[in-house]
């Protein structure tokens, strides 16, 4: 068994006089482990291992170094080796920004974990709670995002089933008309403007505040590096900003060590930013959360 539980894993069966020609045959190389006496009868019954719907699929994560736990622990049970290569992390911004003003918000508009993580960040900063947030719509987008407020025991109002910015404002007015009301929307330094337009379009009135930055993290050239040696099949993009940021990155590599491979999207915005950086989303699913991102992976894989 040559790399055994990695996505790498190759195995060989033969007898005691065959064996030693067969390993040889198929160029089976260190590590390997070998398994001696009649339990190897029984490989075909416990190969299960190998049945899982991902075996052999090398995949590269490009999160944020803080946010990629949760995919890459099912990718792993789901049979593919991973790697970590965040080409993207989030921290508050370099300058000042606008406080969070609460109390004259209508409703509260997020659109990551990062913009849940600051909204209590900026609470706990002006001495308050949840409770602060008592008569605000809130509309989260993203299962991700809705799993951060309802871990902080907050259930959003809204929760559009796609994050174009024309079915976020159509959930939010069919919910209760946006006209004349005040949107608190904290974002990332880099989020298109099309959302806010079409807010405003409706007749609201929008509260931006940039909440945090997205950056390119201090290890990157490492990461591109292990990236590089990794030989990825599949790279999985979760936002527009680590698109950029890979492409970047990885503008320098020889074509042939990343260009051939498979990009994954969680969703259209980040497509765009693919599209836009010249690469080509060849998965994307249609409901925009880890777990559908998922199922599409695998339904690419086993096609």
């Amino acid at each position: 068994i040559e790399w055994g539980t990695y996505a790498r894993q190759r195995t060989m069966t033969a007898n005691l006089e065959t064996i030693c020609d067969a390993v040889e045959q198929a160029a089976i190389q260190a590590p390997a482990l070998i398994v001696v006496g009649e339990v190897v009868e029984l490989r075909e019954a416990l190969s299960w291992y190998e049945q899982r719907p991902l075996f052999g699929l090398r995949v590269a994560l490009t999160h944020a170094a803080k946010r990629g736990a949760t995919m890459e622990t099912r990718l792993r049970e789901l049979g593919a080796e991973v790697l970590r290569c965040p080409t993207v992390a989030f921290e508050a911004p370099d300058t000042d920004s606008s406080p969070l003003d609460f109390e004259s918000a209508d409703w509260l508009l997020l659109t990551s974990v990062n913009s849940v993580t600051m909204v209590f960040d900026a609470l706990k900063a002006q001495g308050k709670d949840s409770r602060a947030l008592a008569g605000i719509r809130c509309c989260a987008v993203g299962r991700s995002t809705i799993d951060a407020l309802r871990c902080r025991s907050i259930e959003p109002e809204v929760t559009p089933t796609r994050m174009e910015a024309s079915a976020v404002v159509e959930a939010m007015n069919s919910h209760n008309n946006l006209e004349k009301n005040t949107v608190l929307f904290p974002r990332s330094d880099i989020a298109r403007t099309a959302l806010v337009q079409q807010l405003e379009d409706a007749g609201a009135t929008v509260n931006e505040v940039v909440a945090y930055a997205a950056q390119v993290p201090d290890a990157a050239d490492a990461y591109i590096e292990a990236l590089a040696g990794f030989n990825p099949d599949l790279v999985v993009f979760t936002n527009s900003a680590a698109v950029r940021h890979f492409a970047q990155l990885t503008e320098s590599l020889e074509q042939d060590v990343i260009r051939p491979c498979i990009y994954a999207s969680i969703g259209p915005v980040t497509s765009l930013a693919a599209q836009e950086a010249g690469l080509e989303i060849s998965v994307e699913p249609a409901q925009h959360d880890i777990q559908h991102l998922l199922e599409a992976i695998c339904r690419w894989r086993n096609r």
